[in-house]
């Protein structure tokens, strides 16, 4: 038309994502083929590249339980030809002769240790750790801390299993010397290392002895059954035998709750589990039980049971060992229930003696022997022996003994009812209130509360007879 510019038509390309389209829709199957292709190609890429990640690790992972495998078989050949070496010189031609007792190797073997390993500490602590295992067996208390601390000194703040094992031992040993605190204090820090299953038996272990030294019954009760219900347990590595050694403690916790048909049931199911176990859980076993039956007032069963069991232990272990001290306590226990007071108090006699022989004299485990003693020459009427004996536990109770202890107030009844029934009413009533007023204090356990109600009552006796005269 006039007027209007001619204009060209051109054909274009068009742009690069219509072109694809174009050609996808062209070819789709083709293209659909080679994206299926190359997205395997891809996964298939990064598959095996975690996978070679994972291989990796876990060889890793493999190398270094190998590593820590080989180690562990290091320390304990050293371990074992440490303490070769101990015992040889114990041989008649050896650097200690023949005249030798285990206490005397044990010491021999610490005092070695002090020069020796000092590039390992490590491996020196878990020989520290089993040397004051041993002298904690042999009643060498005192010893037995020492030589522990050195272990925790070897391993503080390592978090190591060897440091978790050194601290272990010094709560035992802290526990048999009576040094609450630091068995307290030792307790945190390996609650702080205990994760496993098999860890957390052997903390609870150490738990239960801290609660048998101080009565606090309601704690251990406690313990016991978040232990039980814990689900971790069950399916975790705790050796049966642990487990074995917890249910027997948890016997003499429900014992001292007065839950008798309890703790009798439970010592029946372990024993029963036990009897292919070593002899020693098997006796720890059958010492619960029989106490049991005693508790019950079965005194017939519980006095054929400690016969038999005393002469086992006696077979075994000889009379100069621990066992055969509770072997015979229980045995006495079950004669003086009978009526049988004089043979009673003969046994107890060789029970004080022996203990000082085994434990050494005036150790605080020989206190309830002699309470036990004097118990039986009350039951004889031979008051004033009893009443020396009593003021001398008792004192030593009060002044020696950790404050959450039940024994100074389970002592004060005692003497304050001789006190009493000999005309001493002054002196009873100090006694009484002393000891009322210390638990009231130091103590909120159940058995304490049952103690400190029973001296509550007697200090009203001693009160009214006082103003009646």
């Amino acid at each position: 038309m006039a007027g209007r510019r001619k204009r060209r038509l051109q054909a274009r390309g068009g742009h690069g994502w219509y072109r694809a389209r174009k050609f996808i829709g062209r070819h789709r199957w083709s293209v659909g083929a080679a994206t299926a292709a190359a997205i395997a190609l891809l996964a298939s890429s990064v598959i095996t590249y975690l996978q070679s990640i994972e291989a990796k690790t876990q060889r890793d992972a493999a190398e270094a339980a190998l590593a820590d495998a080989q180690q562990q078989r290091d320390r304990a050949q050293h371990v074992t030809q440490f303490l070769i070496d101990a015992f040889a010189a114990a041989n008649p031609g050896g650097e200690l002769g023949k005249d030798v007792k285990a206490r005397d190797i044990l010491e021999r073997s610490a005092k070695q240790l002090e020069t020796e390993l000092s590039d390992q500490p490590e491996l020196k602590a878990q020989l520290l750790t089993t040397i004051a295992q041993g002298q904690r067996a042999l009643g060498l208390e005192t010893e037995a801390a020492t030589t522990a601390r050195l272990a925790v000194e070897l391993t503080a703040d390592s978090g190591t299993e060897a440091e978790r094992e050194a601290r272990l031992a010094l709560v035992a040993s802290a526990i048999a010397v009576r040094d609450i605190p630091l068995a307290r204090s030792e307790l945190g820090h390996v609650r702080a290392l205990s994760r496993t299953a098999r860890q957390r038996a052997e903390l609870l272990l150490a738990e239960q002895g801290l609660v048998r030294k101080v009565g606090d019954w309601d704690r251990g009760q406690k313990l016991y059954q978040s232990f039980t219900s814990d689900p971790e347990i069950r399916k975790g590595d705790v050796p049966i035998e642990d487990l074995h050694k917890i249910s027997l403690n948890q016997v003499g916790v429900l014992q001292m709750l007065r839950q008798h048909e309890e703790a009798l049931k439970l010592a029946d199911v372990t024993c029963v589990a036990v009897l292919e176990m070593a002899p020693e859980l098997q006796i720890r076993c059958a010492l619960v039980r029989a106490s049991s039956l005693r508790l019950l007032g079965r005194l017939g069963e519980a006095l054929r049971e400690s016969e038999d069991l005393l002469e086992r232990v006696r077979g075994l272990y000889g009379e100069s060992h621990t066992l055969y001290i509770a072997a015979l306590t229980g045995y006495a226990n079950v004669l003086s229930e009978l009526g049988r007071v004089e043979e009673a108090v003969a046994l107890r006699r060789t029970l004080v003696a022996l203990n000082d022989e085994v434990r050494g004299k005036d150790t605080k485990s020989g206190l309830l022997h002699h309470y036990n003693l004097a118990s039986g020459l009350l039951k004889l009427r031979q008051f004033d022996e009893a009443l020396i004996i009593l003021e001398n536990i008792t004192n030593r109770a009060r002044d020696e003994l950790p404050d959450e202890s039940i024994s100074y107030q389970y002592y004060a009844i005692a003497y304050g009812k001789v006190l009493m029934e000999i005309g001493q009413l002054p002196r009873a009533k100090k006694v009484v209130e002393d000891a009322e007023l210390d638990g009231r204090r130091e103590g909120d356990s159940t058995v304490m509360g049952r103690y400190v109600e029973e001296l509550a009552e007697l200090s009203k006796l001693i009160t009214n007879q006082l103003e009646r005269r």
